[in-house]
């Protein structure tokens, strides 16, 4: 009986994982403002505002940051994921 506690125990504790880890991947750039990034700045948002874009949420620090963003979403997308890769 504690066994099969012990095997639904860590069944369970892998999917939760699993699940708080898809999410989390889901939000790209770590919850920074997409436009901010395209303009050369890092600023923290808490995704209130977003946008879905292939499946990924992308971060704005205000409405204003989303509708400049999405206004030319592709260009700014390559010029955020340039200034982003040099963060690491």
């Amino acid at each position: 009986m504690t066994r099969a506690y012990l095997t639904s125990a860590i069944g369970t504790a892998l999917l939760l994982g699993t699940t708080l880890m898809a999410t989390a991947s889901m939000y790209k750039y770590d919850a920074m403002c997409a436009m901010g990034l395209a303009s050369g700045k890092t600023i923290q948002t808490n995704c209130e505002i977003y946008e879905e874009i292939a499946g990924m949420k992308y971060c704005f620090g205000s409405e204003e940051a989303k509708a400049a963003f999405m206004d030319k979403p592709e260009p700014n997308i390559a010029k955020a994921e340039k200034f982003y890769q040099t963060l690491d």
